[in-house]
């Protein structure tokens, strides 16, 4: 019964960290939200995660929206953890269009596909940001499995 026991407490070990490791590496795609709008209107951003145990780095690129830039895209890097459901970012934008700050993301795990929360600019929330994590074969399974 013992062994039973170890048995079944390992599996669920195995399966939890076979689960969660490295799970973040690969494209997400995201909004973000300004407080003093609704959260529908949002502006989009890719991301591609390299996670390496808790530490998490990236590249990100973003719409430019609106006429700030002449740009076509503003570029950021991450660099960031996770701790349990929760993770944490920085984006450190590029100078692409004259953008160069760093913003905070602060997100909470809803689902090994789903992070949300809010961003930060010197502490100071902004705004809410969802980010989903795309998976190729989902997409190519719904595009060319389709008849």
């Amino acid at each position: 019964m013992k062994l039973a026991i170890k048995l079944v407490l390992f599996f669920i070990a195995f399966n939890t960290l076979h689960a969660t490791a490295n799970s973040f590496n690969g494209l997400w795609v995201g909004v973000f939200s300004y407080n003093d709008t609704e959260f529908g209107n949002t502006e989009p951003f890719s991301i591609v995660f390299k996670q390496d145990g808790d530490l998490l780095k990236g590249k990100v690129i973003e719409s430019v929206t609106g006429t700030e830039s002449n740009e076509i895209a503003f570029y950021s890097n991450i660099t960031g953890f996770i701790s349990g459901q929760s993770v944490l970012f920085t984006k450190q934008y590029d100078g692409t269009g004259g953008r160069d700050h760093k913003v905070t993301y602060e997100l909470t795990i809803e689902n090994p596909s789903l992070m949300k929360g809010v961003w930060k600019i010197n502490g100071i929330v902004g705004g809410k940001a969802a980010i989903l994590k795309i998976s190729s074969k989902a997409i190519y399974e719904y595009n060319f499995d389709k008849k």
